[in-house]
């Protein structure tokens, strides 16, 4: 493959960021690779969007626009994969920005491996407004044959593993095995399940570890705020993913996500949301346990090693949510401070 005539598809979801639209797009528009398609969806958004996109449109001919009734960020996704004609793709959120040499250097590493899927290191804006760099190799790391796997499990938060950031947005995917995404209003987290779906499915994956990336701080985002059935389209997530990757004769990874993930969303979702008040605390973890599909997932046999002090420590979480040992476990999450999930 020659790198500068390879046809790269950005995805850019539209809805409702009229404040950062333009950095977002001049961000692409200004890449040094120019061989891009770039695609913006306006997912019905109820601003000045929709104009902008049809501006943006008029000045840059490699600028396709979507008009489409809001379903949702994967819909989105998927209305542009619809069209999209480039051999690898890429999404963008449309409140970020990427650096100008990204997809240049990602095609490179794509084009000297014939790679799959390629992706790189990111700046993550905290409320502060400083930039967190977050690299998961120090120097470009090749994965292939059976470590694609071991890989591919890595994507999943645990306590048995160190887990690897998830985003579909820092990276570039070939187009033929690229998947569809599921909704984010059924499931969750659905860029978790993208990245092992395609995972599962690739040759040959490279990290490049530079941060080209920059993950925005946005206080209405998906992730911001709690909502009373987050957890249950977590655990329906989980569900599906267990479903993918028991087709791929992986087993109990399912399982272990949603066990760790449930106690970094008690954690991080309700305990440290100030909007809450102590007792609806108390109550919602309550019955959040209390969920059957929820206790299935976590059964006995799924979890039988518990080797190691972090793990002994993990395991008194299990057992207060298993024996519906409810103030023992809130007692947990209050005093819990000395680890972080996934970590």
């Amino acid at each position: 493959m020659e790198e500068n005539k390879i046809l790269l598809s950005v995805i850019v979801p539209v809805y409702k960021v009229e404040s950062y639209l333009d950095r977002c797009v001049e961000s692409i528009v200004g890449q040094t690779y120019r061989n891009l398609e770039i695609i913006l969806v306006d997912d019905g958004s109820p601003d000045g969007c929709p104009e902008k996109c049809d501006d943006w449109a008029k000045r840059d001919n490699r600028i396709k626009v979507i008009h489409k009734q809001n379903a949702g960020l994967g819909f989105a996704r998927n209305s542009g994969l619809d069209i999209a004609t480039g051999e690898y793709v890429a999404f963008v959120d449309s409140d970020d920005y990427i650096e100008k040499d990204m997809y240049r250097t990602l095609l490179d590493a794509a084009c000297r491996h014939n790679a799959d899927m390629v992706s790189c290191g990111f700046n993550k804006q905290l409320p502060s407004g400083n930039f967190l760099p977050c690299v998961e190799f120090d120097s470009e790391t090749i994965f292939e044959g059976e470590d694609i796997k071991e890989l591919t499990k890595r994507f999943m938060l645990s306590y048995w593993h160190k887990s690897l950031n998830v985003g579909v947005w820092h990276g570039i995917y070939r187009r033929a095995i690229t998947p569809r995404f599921i909704s984010e209003r059924q499931y969750t987290p659905e860029d978790l399940i993208f990245c092992v779906s395609i995972g599962l499915r690739i040759k040959k994956y490279v990290y490049v570890n530079r941060n080209f990336y920059n993950y925005m701080y946005n206080s209405s985002g998906l992730c911001r705020s709690y909502k009373s059935d987050d957890f249950e389209k977590m655990v329906t997530g989980a569900e599906y993913l267990k479903e993918v990757l028991a087709d791929n004769g992986i087993t109990d990874e399912a399982e272990r996500y949603i066990f760790t993930r449930s106690i970094f969303f008690h954690r991080s979702f309700i305990m440290s949301n100030k909007s809450i008040a102590f007792k609806q605390k108390y109550r919602e973890i309550k019955r959040l346990i209390s969920l059957s599909a929820y206790n299935a997932m976590i059964a006995p046999e799924h979890f039988p090693d518990w080797s190691g002090t972090k793990k002994t420590y993990i395991k008194l979480a299990y057992i207060f949510q298993r024996k519906k040992m409810n103030k023992l476990y809130f007692m947990f999450l209050l005093f819990d401070k000395l680890f972080v999930a996934g970590k």
